[in-house]
């Protein structure tokens, strides 16, 4: 089940989001597995991190920016405690 708001149009980058919800999604990233820290700083690695999760869970859009629908899948999947696949 992925969540309705996909469908936003809504897009941030990395380098436009604020220090909450940087930390929101290296904390929503760490919660399904990911190895990531919780620092609310937008790094290489966090861009890293998120191309790997939007190779699994978002195929059409692998660029490594936290856009709305990526907030919005990492959201839907920590809710349902889903867990990052293993390599």
């Amino acid at each position: 089940r992925w969540p309705e708001s996909w469908q936003e149009e809504g897009h941030l980058s990395l380098a436009g989001l604020g220090p909450v919800d940087i930390a929101e999604a290296q904390s929503l990233l760490a919660r399904i597995g990911y190895n990531i820290q919780v620092t609310g700083h937008g790094d290489a690695h966090l861009a890293k991190v998120l191309t790997a999760f939007q190779r699994h869970f978002r195929p059409g859009k692998v660029d490594g920016i936290a856009d709305s629908e990526t907030l919005a899948r990492l959201r839907d999947l920590a809710d349902q405690g889903k867990t990052a696949p293993v390599s």
